[in-house]
């Protein structure tokens, strides 16, 4: 693990594995490792079983985390890059450019609600800004019962751009929010910017399709309006 290029050094890192689909009121997730990283940013599971898992990386001292998802195959030792960078709202930042193309820039923080810009290559300096104000969207999940479903996670697509659920889940994370509906079916998607969303499953198809046009796993459009919260119930297919 890295911060700002530098080996992170004294960091928690935690091997979480949630319960795909629980009954009831959602469960914490069961720990299967948790280490601290070295002087050079290492850290070092136990042996666990081969599965997909959630790595949450916990800074000494602060009450945000990031989870990353990683699956760990059978045989084989899986390793995770996790470079993370320190960006402030004030002041000049230096971002890498895409290979081609525009860079995609998700920006979140104190008092700025998730945005996206797509920066395109230039020597000049570029002023983003947040934001005014934040809007908020509450997914409630049923079968065709009108039972809760857990664990269903989304990605998002607003004015032509992917926000995708690895942004959702650090966005979120400053919350202390999970990126999947609890066991109540419940998924709350806070501090977004307003406007206009279409809502993806995450389970049923790749952002990929999606930015190409396909509408396969689209759940609902919403339109979040500022300092309001949108309630959707989504009905899903959950039979075999």
């Amino acid at each position: 693990m890295t911060t700002d290029g530098r080996p992170a050094r004294g960091v928690t890192c935690q091997v979480l594995e949630y319960e795909a689909n629980p009954m009831g009121p959602a469960r914490e997730p069961a720990g299967r490792s948790e280490s601290v990283t070295s002087s050079g940013g290492v850290c070092l599971s136990s042996k666990i079983a081969a599965g997909p898992y959630t790595l949450r990386l916990k800074v000494q001292g602060k009450r945000t985390f990031v989870d990353r998802s990683v699956t760990v195959v059978n045989g084989q030792e899986t390793a995770a890059n996790v470079p993370l960078s320190t960006i402030r709202v004030a002041g000049t930042v230096e971002l890498p450019a895409a290979e081609e193309g525009a860079t995609r820039v998700f920006v979140t923080g104190g008092g700025c609600p998730l945005a996206s810009f797509d920066v395109q290559p230039s020597g000049e300096e570029l002023s983003l800004r947040c934001p005014e104000v934040p809007a908020s969207l509450a997914l409630q999940f049923e079968d065709k019962q009108g039972q809760p479903v857990a664990g269903r996670s989304v990605f998002a697509r607003k004015d032509g751009m992917i926000i995708p659920n690895e942004v959702l889940i650090r966005h979120l994370g400053r919350f202390n929010l999970a990126a999947a509906s609890d066991g109540g079916g419940r998924l709350f998607l806070v501090g977004l910017a307003p406007g206009s969303y279409d809502f993806f499953l995450v389970e049923a198809t790749f952002p990929e399709l999606v930015a190409q046009g396909s509408q396969q796993g689209f759940l609902t459009a919403a339109t979040l309006s500022p300092f309001s919260t949108t309630e959707l119930q989504v009905t899903l297919e959950t039979g075999p």
